[in-house]
């Protein structure tokens, strides 16, 4: 097997992904080798679970996900990633 052969080990059918403001379907969710959190590795993430529909402890991520975005500058536009993370724990 060649170095850039590699399997991923996740399967991604059935998700939804948010993606540079479109939903679409997990499986073909990618960024650009040009997006500045790629090039440059600045970037929060917070892994969110979904029970029953719902964010479980939803108000203690965003709080997380506010703060680490401002200890490294980024901007946080908290109404749209609230909707977006509604969205997509719904269509999950």
């Amino acid at each position: 097997m060649a170095w850039f052969d590699v399997h991923m080990t996740f399967d991604p059918s059935g998700l939804t992904a948010y993606v540079n403001g479109e939903y679409v379907d997990a499986t073909r969710a990618s960024v650009s080798i040009f997006d500045h959190g790629f090039l440059y590795g600045d970037g929060v993430f917070e892994g969110m679970r979904v029970f029953e529909g719902g964010l479980f402890r939803a108000e203690l991520h965003m709080e997380r996900l506010a703060r680490s975005t401002r200890t490294i500058g980024l901007a946080m536009p908290r109404d749209l990633l609230g909707i977006t993370v509604r969205w997509c724990a719904a269509a999950s």
